[in-house]
């Protein structure tokens, strides 16, 4: 019977080990965090990065329909959009807000002055 008692304990020391297996260590967790966020934000620059592209698109073809090239201001705001597009598309995601930002704030001040010139257009 001793032998029965000791692979029951032995089965029953293997059965807590295995229990225990799926709880990670705290290095372990840390290890797995960051490529979990990397491939979030990887994920979410791609679906950032189509619409301001297609953002970008319309307003390129805008620009073009209407001639706008008159304007001084809007030529320079449309330079400016077009750089922090680009940096934006460069950003890594530790520069990641601080780009969109930027490129947030471009298009706003390119809208702003067409709106000022155009202000039937939306």
């Amino acid at each position: 019977m001793k032998p029965i008692v000791i692979s029951c304990l032995g089965a029953g020391l293997l059965l807590a080990s295995a229990a225990a297996a799926p709880h990670l260590s705290a290095p372990e967790q840390t290890i797995l965090v960051p490529v979990a966020t990397d491939g979030d934000f990887a994920a979410k620059k791609d679906q950032y990065m189509r619409d301001a592209k297609r953002e970008m698109n319309e307003w390129n073809d805008k620009l073009h329909r209407k001639g706008e090239h008159a304007s001084k201001d809007v030529d320079q705001a449309w330079t400016k959009t077009k750089r922090a597009a680009n940096q934006l598309q460069t950003a890594s995601a530790d520069q990641w807000d601080r780009a969109k930002r930027g490129f947030e704030n471009a298009m706003q001040g390119l809208k702003d002055r067409w709106h000022r010139i155009h202000p039937e257009d939306e």
